[in-house]
């Protein structure tokens, strides 16, 4: 399948869905043969064939490009992998001859398609044809790519990012080194001299590998290059083992154990020799025999001397045990790559920070435990003897006046953090307010992230109240403000904030509201939005590329009394909670185990508990059926009429919006809707006509000229949707909204091309409502 291009290079485009892989296992065909081969000679590529590994066999690879642009495109195709050391790329534009490319350090740097170290080869696709492409990679190294079509200026800005990166990286690798060599021979300390050097020839390596002393020392020294390579890797590993004879004690174990340690040491000797005088000998390559059994002996010996040392109740510290479970680990996962095992990430540039970063991390560690170890040795002495001289009264006083001033000093600390957060806080969402005004001038785009910025701001105003609440001890006082609301309206709002909160850790959001919720409810909205959001942050927070899922549904609903018991539940996949820590996290500022990590004074919980407690409710954590969080309450509402309602919209501000005294009829069957609409609608120019049911809006439409329909969904008699299908019948062409507090529930029987021209859920904003009235009388 060929890759169409329809833009170049906006962005970096990988390409191994679009490659073809065959595997010349004795590396030994050329162009010619290669495209005499048979179609089912070629694979698509997988994982395996884009990581081989260490191997003998070149690897071609195919690909077609499409360029259906009206213009030339000039890219790079990048390998993003240091290890291959002969590419060679044969590209073919329409029926034209093939042109060659190559890179690696198999061919001096002037021979290179560009002088970059990370193998990358430009690609020019004439407009409006095919251009095929072979590539041909053989390596006397281990390697894997991951390879990508990218600009000109994107491949600049990577590689000046990745040189950039690794000048840092070396340079306070390099510094390090020195000062702990520097600290080693001043104070004779032989562990951190051997660690220094091991690091150092560690580093050394990576330079080699890396590319940076055959690009810029030794261009056209193609063969020494490889032989400084593996002579350093033997070097490293040397210096490894004397590394660890000074950390395993290895002086201090039987002779068997030392004997095995020099064995291992004098093996890698003989190996380097060896590389010096059969450069050319295969036997003696990565994947060997010779090199394997030696990586599995070296292994062996470690855990020898690991094993010995504990027999013996030598003095090993965790650093012990940490170092030797990585040094086998690398060992173990080198051979088994040697072998041929595929990599699970491929070799690119950034793996010089992850390598560099873990010996960096031991340098330093031993080198400030080292020094930390010396002058406690010092002072040991003088601390043993002001010890003695402390009466054990006075230290008992101290302590307990230090116990006593750090609770105060806590306890103010958590009243000044809340006062803190909420007054920083109050002032920029003051200008996010009075910017988010000021969007709703221009355009409808601004009017409609205006008045998300301005909803937002105003539910986090509330929150940080609630913070002042807090720090005041007011808020097991809190007062329940119950009004009638649109319960769908409400839920909608939720949703949006719930898409917001889980983008920022990459996660899904999925809501689950159930079709037989009650429309319009009883409830302190401002208290209810806090639980949840609060919940949903929660969920967020703990989850990084999961789903959070949002549910509620109806548990009981009792029309005579008025009332209904509604479930809300927010469920994750993130982390979370052990059962045993879940009532400790409902106290105030309490925070699990596992969530160091993660943001938060450990309020959020204890909140929605005593809001629920006020509403009468009890929060249910549980383990979801994904093995993260399932946080749920159930609330006991009382049922609300429409006509209980001040308004059936939101007020907000509109640009100027001319009705021109087209003709809108108003269909609903509660009175309030029809008043308010009647009312919006008269202000902007329009010519409102009201009526309570279907069957009076059909009459109306026979005997006046009617340019827009507002219909409300469920109706006594005929409902929106029966009036939707009549007025498709007998007008066509004529507009027609749908204004409901339910979302759009369609009959099963109703036939798929009719469709309401909009749809608004109650209770829209009031330029919400005009804007789609112009927007349909425009493309009447």
């Amino acid at each position: 399948m060929p890759l169409t291009l329809t833009q170049c290079g906006p962005e970096k485009l990988a390409v191994q869905d679009y490659l073809q892989v065959y595997q010349d296992g004795h590396a030994d065909k050329n162009l010619t043969d290669i495209q005499q081969l048979p179609e089912q000679a070629w694979q698509s590529a997988d994982r395996a064939s884009l990581a081989p590994g260490f191997t003998y066999s070149a690897y071609w690879y195919r690909m077609s490009i499409d360029n259906q642009m009206s213009a030339d495109c000039r890219l790079w195709l990048d390998l993003n992998t240091l290890r291959v050391t002969n590419v060679q790329m044969y590209s073919q534009q329409g029926i034209g001859p093939w042109q060659t490319q190559r890179a690696g350090v198999a061919y001096p740097v002037a021979q290179w398609a560009s002088g970059q170290r990370i193998p990358s080869l430009p690609l020019v696709l004439p407009r409006t044809e095919t251009t095929h492409v072979l590539l041909r990679l053989h390596s006397s190294h281990a390697f894997a790519i991951a390879p990508q079509l990218l600009s000109q200026f994107d491949l600049i800005k990577e590689r000046t990012s990745e040189s950039l990166t690794d000048g840092m990286v070396f340079g306070v690798v390099g510094l390090l080194i020195i000062f702990s060599l520097w600290v080693g021979v001043l104070f004779r300390l032989k562990i951190l001299i051997m660690l220094a050097l091991a690091v150092l020839s560690y580093i050394i390596y990576l330079l080699l590998v890396a590319g940076y002393a055959f690009v810029y020392l030794w261009p056209d020294a193609v063969v020494w290059n490889g032989q400084a390579i593996m002579s350093m890797e033997i070097v490293m590993r040397i210096m490894a083992l004397s590394y660890l004879r000074v950390l395993l004690q290895v002086k201090d174990q039987p002779r068997l154990i030392r004997g095995l340690m020099s064995s291992a040491q004098v093996g890698l000797l003989a190996l380097l020799l060896l590389r010096v005088i059969f450069p050319e000998a295969q036997w003696l390559d990565q994947g060997s025999v010779v090199s394997s059994v030696l990586r599995v002996w070296i292994v062996l010996t470690v855990l020898a001397a690991l094993y010995s040392g504990v027999r013996l109740k030598l003095a090993y510290s965790w650093l012990i045990y940490l170092v030797v479970l990585w040094l086998i680990g690398h060992s173990s996962m080198l051979l088994f790559f040697s072998s041929g095992a595929s990599m699970t990430v491929p070799l690119q540039n950034v793996w010089l920070i992850g390598v560099a970063l873990p010996v960096a991390l031991l340098l330093s560690y031993t080198l400030l435990s080292q020094i930390t170890l010396g002058r406690q040795r010092e002072e040991m002495a003088l601390t043993d003897i002001a010890q003695l001289k402390s009466a054990e009264q006075e230290t008992l006083e101290k302590r307990v006046e230090l116990r006593t001033q750090q609770l105060r000093d806590a306890l103010r600390n958590q009243n000044m953090l809340l006062a803190r957060i909420s007054h920083d806080l109050r002032a920029p969402l003051q200008h996010v307010l009075r910017d988010a005004r000021l969007l709703q001038e221009p355009t409808t785009q601004t009017v409609h992230y205006g008045q998300s910025i301005q909803r937002a701001a105003h539910q986090q105003l509330d929150l940080i109240d609630e913070l002042l609440e807090f720090s005041r001890g007011e808020l097991k006082q809190l007062e329940l403000l119950v009004a009638p609301g649109y319960f769908f309206g409400f839920l909608r709002e939720i949703e949006e904030t719930g898409v917001f909160l889980a983008e920022r850790n990459h996660n899904s959001f999925k809501s689950n509201l159930a079709n037989d919720l009650p429309l319009l409810v009883n409830a302190d909205f401002r208290r209810l939005r806090q639980v949840i959001v609060n919940l949903l942050a929660n969920a967020t927070k703990f989850t990084k590329q999961g789903l959070i899922e949002f549910s509620v549904s109806l548990v009981r609903l009792d029309k005579q009394t008025g009332y209904a018991d509604v479930s809300f539940s927010v469920s994750d996949n993130g982390i979370g909670i052990p059962k045993e820590e879940r009532e400790h996290l409902l106290q105030p500022f309490q925070r699990g185990q596992s969530s160091g990590s993660y943001e938060g004074v450990g309020l959020g919980l204890y909140i929605v508990r005593q809001l629920l407690d006020s509403m009468r409710s009890q929060l249910e954590i549980e383990t979801s059926k994904s093995g993260g969080v399932c946080s749920s309450f159930t609330l006991h509402l009382e049922l609300a009429a429409e006509q209980e309602l001040d308004q059936v919209f939101i007020e907000s501000y509109s640009a100027s919006s001319e009705g021109q005294e087209r003709c809108v009829l108003i269909v609903d069957d509660v009175a309030i809707t029809q008043e308010m609409l009647y009312e919006l609608l008269s202000g902007y120019d329009y010519n409102p006509i009201t009526c309570s049911s279907a069957a009076e809006a059909l009459v109306i439409l026979r005997d006046n000229p009617v340019d827009i329909i507002i219909t409300d969904q469920v109706m006594p008699g005929m409902d929106g949707w029966d009036l939707l299908r009549r007025v498709r019948q007998e007008w066509p062409n004529l507009p027609i909204m749908l204004y409901s507090a339910r979302p759009p529930v369609r009959p099963l029987d109703l036939d798929a091309t009719i469709e309401f021209d909009a749809c608004l859920l109650k209770p829209a904003a009031t330029s919400d409502l005009l804007a789609q009235l112009s927007r349909m009388l425009q493309t009447k």
